[in-house]
């Protein structure tokens, strides 16, 4: 049973390309393998997604969040701010 609607795939298609044009491919490789990735790179990545509006994703537009309803903050957040998380983790590793 497939419970995805077409806006979810939709909104899944758009994280995926935002990543491929945004994330640089030696951070993901870094990051694949489990190393730092560095303050410098940390940062290009964070400032990628608050101009994106994906910086806060639960606050609202007005504030420079996505605005994002609680369906898409549950489906998408993970795939949007995991990777800023993760890219942190391993800047303290």
């Amino acid at each position: 049973m497939n419970m995805h609607t077409g806006n979810e795939a939709a909104f899944r298609a758009e994280i995926a390309e935002f990543c491929k044009d945004n994330l640089d491919p030696e951070v993901r490789r870094l990051s694949d393998l489990g190393l730092p990735v560095g303050d410098k790179a940390a940062l290009d990545w964070q400032t990628r997604l608050v101009a994106r509006g994906w910086g806060a994703p639960s606050w609202s537009e007005e504030w420079g969040g996505s605005g994002w309803d609680m369906r898409k903050l549950m489906k998408g957040f993970v795939l949007a701010v995991l990777c800023l998380l993760l890219l942190f983790f391993f800047i303290f590793m």
